[in-house]
């Protein structure tokens, strides 16, 4: 993976959600409708900078290059979701219940949600913000066996 060509991608994804459709309607890769044609942006903004960073050598051995959308804030509330049942499953070992507001969920993903980082911040986040008080809590006796927490 990488990070080469991020803000083309970037403006690829205001592209197809028609934000800058408006400002600037002559852009390659836009139609009538303000969709983005990902074939002809990525032959007109994409590749261009692929091979401005490797050799045609290096991009030949390759059998297919995919280009990810960024995430949306509720891509990181699944995130969010999947990470927290990692950490309930780990409590569930000591016999200890986690249980999660949706509002804690929302808050999570909202905090964390920075278009060029994806879900890094989010999980760095949960492990500073959760799982690190849980496990104090868990240290110093203030949450054993039999408790339900609620975050």
């Amino acid at each position: 993976t990488s990070n080469i060509a991020q803000d083309e991608i970037l403006e690829g994804e205001r592209l197809r959600s028609g934000k800058l459709r408006e400002s600037n309607p002559s852009t390659p890769g836009v139609e009538e409708t303000g969709i983005c044609d990902e074939k002809l942006f990525f032959e007109q903004k994409i590749m261009p900078k692929l091979k401005e960073h490797f050799r045609p050598e290096f991009i030949n051995r390759f059998d297919d290059i995919i280009v990810f959308r960024a995430l949306t804030p509720e891509d990181l509330k699944k995130i969010a979701k999947i990470k927290l049942a990692e950490v309930i499953k780990r409590l569930s070992e000591k016999k200890i219940t986690l249980s999660i507001k949706e509002e804690t969920l929302d808050n999570l993903a909202k905090s964390s949600y920075d278009v060029k980082f994806g879900a890094r911040p989010l999980v760095r986040k949960i492990r500073e913000e959760v799982e690190n008080t849980i496990a104090n809590k868990v240290i110093e006796g203030n949450a054993k066996e039999g408790d339900t927490l609620e975050i």
